[in-house]
């Protein structure tokens, strides 16, 4: 499992999928936002690296990853709710059918080392 490069302040991740498709790396992250406990989150990455939010619905609870099958991951949340995470089009899909938007996101900022410049 990767170190998620997100600050908890944003994101408070249960756990993390990942797995490869056409030779790349695809991530997905289930959790909840910082700033509300009681709100689940999926932050999922795509082939070329671009980050997608999905935030689900006000009481959801925090989310986690149950079960995967190939690039469709299971998605279950305190609160009882149950979602399919289909990585290859980059869907969120409730059990009632409905859709979860996306919202792209910029990308988490990496550490940059120190210079000293004497």
């Amino acid at each position: 499992w990767l170190q998620p490069p997100f600050s908890t302040q944003d994101v408070s991740v249960s756990n993390q999928w990942n797995d490869q498709s056409d030779g790349a790396w695809l991530s997905a992250y289930a959790g909840a936002l910082g700033q509300d406990p009681t709100q689940g989150v999926i932050i999922a990455v795509d082939r070329a690296g671009n980050y997608f939010r999905f935030v689900l619905p006000a009481g959801s609870g925090a989310a986690r990853f149950t079960a995967a099958d190939g690039l469709r991951v299971t998605v279950e949340t305190a609160g009882g709710g149950r979602y399919t995470l289909d990585m290859d089009t980059l869907t969120l899909t409730g059990a009632d059918g409905q859709s979860v938007a996306a919202e792209p996101q910029d990308a988490p900022l990496t550490p940059t080392a120190a210079v000293n410049c004497n």
